[in-house]
């Protein structure tokens, strides 16, 4: 069994990569439809949106 030093538990540790995930490729998501829309096409923005729909998908599973 694994003692965490920070986290209370694997689950919490698990959310915490996630949301953190989650927290950056939706920052960087906004960056691409907002100020930088121009240096990205919509099929990169879509393709983005199908990385963080997938990783929404998985997240659970892990806990």
């Amino acid at each position: 069994m694994t003692t965490f030093q920070h986290f209370a538990s694997r689950d919490d540790v698990v959310q915490y990569i996630g949301n953190e995930l989650l927290s950056s490729l939706q920052d960087d998501l906004m960056r691409m439809e907002g100020w930088e829309h121009r240096h990205y096409t919509d099929e990169d923005r879509q393709e983005m949106r199908n990385r963080i729909a997938d990783v929404q998908a998985v997240i659970p599973t892990l806990r």
